[in-house]
């Protein structure tokens, strides 16, 4: 055909710009909805959900943009279109874009798929954009194509979608490489380039050459039709782009809310063994919670803490009158003591005795932390409850226990200094007979003699009644003393035990503080400490060095100690001491030492409750004890209390 006789063509630059955007925005939408196809792997059902919107919206914009760009077209004639063939030719594009988008929803592409997706993409295009040529309706024209542009242009087609795949699949797989929005924007441009480059090409092949009485025509319609698809097919993509937005939001929600139910599930199921296991572990130590909310005055106990009560578990919603009813008549005023001064922040760890329904009396520990609103009053408390009976049983057989250790070695001692006090009674009244026999300037004598047996009676008299005093068994008194009084008070039964082979030394510093204590319990306490010190010096030859032991007090200004509750002490301490020169302890050996049954006496010469004792018994006065020693240095014991200065 003679071409020189074809238009010269030219292009709206404004709408040549306006269809590169739309291609690019379909390229953006399709590309981003594909990342959900590679997301789903191997579920082909979501697979499909979201390759029909991409396909859509990919083939609508290459359908728009081809029109648009065939509006940029200036040529000396006019132009229409016709509506069926206009309408039937994105359906190729739809399909090419399944096509790519089915491709490039993959983790992994072979060369074969690359270029067989390709080729099918490519020639979608062409056949979108020869057939959208083929509605043109251009007045007394003919459109001819150059065969070597149109294969050209067919070629071009299949390198750059080939190039727009590999492009998008290296995006998606090498994330590490370079950061997703530029991957995205290379892949979304090189599409955009691959979409208008085919189409323009193609217009490099098209020649659209006057024709002299040729048939007219059937008018197609006007170019503001086209405009008008053109619109609409925009708007469709924007409608299917909200759309998967929307779907992918809602997917995202609901897999979210599976997520929760699930987590939901797993947490209630999880909730429930915990609660299992706690109610069989607060069984088995027989450890209790209970909550009070002092807003609603209501109270709730655990199950365990109904089995304390000697009721079966939520045999009745409980109440603090319930609580109170069971607390011992004698302790209840000590109780509500202490939980008055947890309301206004103290701390509340009490060990009190309850009244069972059966009439049986329960010794109890109760610890409990108060909550408190932003103007500081009392809103809500929780604590614990645990039986302590059994505990408290044992640990009076074991004082039990070792306080009759303590007399029987106390025993031999005792007998000993009563020996010597009625050897001394029988010689003083034997030298007064003697006197009184001889001449009246001998009653003078006697009488001497007489004065001094009565004291060796008197202080015989005295050992017998602190040895009295100590095994008269009685429950835990706690009393206010004079601590240097209390220290002074021990020195002649100390002294007994010492069998007059060791030195006592009395070092007292402080004689103003007083002590919280039950005297009995703490005077058995220095005991076993001096009974220690005693059996340490005379385990071991000493040749030509002095035994001494000595016994001490003293104040402490300012000090922190943890007390046996978990509660922090900071204030002034009274220290008792019981120092010896013996010969120590080795480091392995301290850190046993207060261990139950742990001794390092001979067989069948010590329990190895003795400084078990001692540890408890601090720990119910509130105080600790510390040892320090040194192999060959002696070791010193020292009792620390909380001190109340006058």
């Amino acid at each position: 055909m003679d071409v020189s006789s074809a238009y010269t063509y030219s292009y709206d630059m404004a709408y040549v710009l306006l269809s590169f955007l739309i291609a690019m925005f379909a390229a953006f939408i399709a590309l981003k909805l594909s990342g959900e196809v590679i997301h789903l792997k191997s579920r082909l059902v979501g697979k499909i959900v979201w390759l029909i919107p991409g396909a859509l919206c990919l083939g609508t914009g290459v359908w728009a943009m081809h029109f648009t760009a065939m509006l940029a077209l200036r040529l000396p004639c006019s132009v229409s279109y016709d509506p069926w063939l206009t309408a039937i030719s994105m359906v190729p594009s739809v399909l090419a874009s399944a096509v790519a988008l089915w491709m490039i929803g993959r983790t992994e592409i072979s060369v074969l798929r690359l270029v067989m997706g390709g080729v099918a993409i490519g020639t979608g295009i062409c056949v979108m954009h020869y057939s959208g040529m083929a509605a043109m309706r251009p007045a007394g024209t003919a459109i001819y194509y150059a065969p070597t542009m149109f294969a050209l242009s067919v070629v071009f087609s299949i390198i750059l979608a080939i190039l727009s795949l590999q492009v998008k699949f290296t995006s998606s797989v090498h994330t590490d490489r370079v950061s997703k929005p530029v991957q995205i924007s290379v892949a979304t441009v090189m599409m955009a380039i691959a979409i208008s480059g085919t189409h323009y090409l193609s217009m490099e092949a098209a020649y659209f050459i006057p024709v002299k009485n040729s048939l007219s025509y059937t008018e197609g319609g006007p170019d503001n039709l086209l405009t008008v698809s053109i619109i609409i097919a925009v708007i469709l993509i924007s409608a299917l782009t909200f759309s998967a937005i929307m779907l992918k939001r809602n997917l995202k929600l609901i897999h979210a809310l599976k997520n929760i139910i699930k987590e939901h599930h797993l947490l209630n199921k999880e909730l429930e063994k915990n609660k299992y296991s706690l109610a069989k572990a607060q069984h088995i130590a027989h450890l209790g919670n209970w909550d009070w909310d002092l807003l609603a005055d209501t109270f709730t106990w655990s199950d365990e803490t109904y089995r304390i009560f000697g009721y079966m578990p939520q045999e009745f919603a409980a109440t603090f009158q319930d609580f109170e009813r069971g607390v011992h008549p004698d302790d209840l005023g000590v109780l509500e003591a202490a939980l008055s001064e947890a309301l206004l922040g103290k701390p509340f760890n009490i060990e009190h005795r309850i009244v069972l329904p059966s009439g049986a009396v329960r010794v109890v520990l109760e610890q409990g932390k108060v909550r408190f609103d932003e103007n500081q009053k009392a809103i809500h408390m929780t604590g614990t409850i645990q039986d302590k009976t059994e505990i408290s049983q044992l640990q009076t057989q074991i004082l039990s226990a070792q306080k009759f250790e303590s007399l029987a070695h106390l025993s031999a001692n005792i007998a000993h200094e009563v020996n010597n006090g009625l050897t001394l009674v029988q010689g003083y009244i034997g030298l007064a007979k003697d006197e009184l026999l001889t001449e009246n300037e001998g009653r003078e004598t006697a009488t001497r003699y007489l004065t001094d047996a009565l004291e060796s009676v008197k202080e015989t008299s005295k050992i017998m009644r602190e040895v009295l005093y100590l095994s008269h068994k009685t429950d835990l008194n706690m009393q206010v003393f004079n601590g240097a009084a209390l220290v002074e008070s021990m020195v002649v039964l100390i002294k007994s035990l010492t069998l007059n082979t060791i030195v006592l030394k009395l070092d007292i510093r402080d004689k103003d503080s007083q002590i919280n204590v039950d005297k009995k319990l703490l005077s058995q306490v220095i005991i076993n400490l001096t009974i220690n010190a005693r059996d340490a010096m005379m385990s071991v030859p000493r040749g030509s060095k002095q035994n001494i032991l000595t016994l001490g007090c003293y104040r402490v200004a300012e000090r922190k100690i943890v007390q046996a509750d978990g509660t922090l002490y900071n204030g002034p301490l009274f220290a008792i001491y019981v120092a010896d020169n013996g010969p120590g302890m080795s480091e392995g050996v301290q850190g046993r030492i207060f261990e139950p049954f742990y001794t390092t006496k001979p067989e069948y010469k010590g329990t190895g409750l003795g400084l078990s004792m001692v540890f408890s018994t601090l720990q119910t006065f509130k105080g600790i004890v510390e040892v320090k020693s040194q192999v060959e240095e002696g070791a010193r014991f020292t009792l620390f209390l909380p001190a109340i200065l006058k």
